[in-house]
């Protein structure tokens, strides 16, 4: 059994490559996924957030 088997089973390879792009993230938004067919095609990730306080704007 291959360590790529034995990491993630018989999962199909989108499903590999939506578990490989949360686990980049380790921490987010995935603000919605698109499933075709029981698969994962489309994933939209916002890049940043902008809060107004009236004294400037704070990154998150």
């Amino acid at each position: 059994m291959s360590e790529d088997r034995a990491e993630y089973g018989d999962l199909h390879p989108k499903e590999r490559e939506l578990i490989e792009l949360i686990r980049e993230l380790k921490y987010g938004v995935i603000t919605s996924l698109r499933i075709q067919h029981g698969l994962p095609e489309v994933a939209d990730i916002p890049l940043k957030k902008v809060r107004f306080t009236g004294v400037g704007g704070e990154k998150e």
